[in-house]
């Protein structure tokens, strides 16, 4: 997967969803985003068990290679 776009609207993308996801230590996949480059949107997936966010950036993305991929939702946060 490869992809380019914009820091702050990856970083928006990164805030609204990170609320769904979680601090679990019975299961840690809970605490990630999933990232899903498809043609021509990126989609930013969390879920908590009780309820799940989306968010879809379609505007100002370049998909060079398709893909998915979960990335703790604590750690892109302070790096982005």
């Amino acid at each position: 997967m490869r992809f380019t776009i914009d820091t702050k609207v990856l970083k928006e993308a990164i805030d609204v969803v990170s609320h769904a996801s979680t601090v679990s230590n019975m299961t840690p996949i809970l605490e990630n985003i999933l990232i899903s480059a498809q043609y021509k949107k990126i989609v930013l997936t969390a879920n908590n068990l009780e309820m799940a966010m989306e968010y879809i950036v379609d505007t100002g993305v370049d998909i060079e290679l398709e893909g998915n991929f979960t990335v703790s939702a604590k750690f892109l946060a302070s790096f982005i």
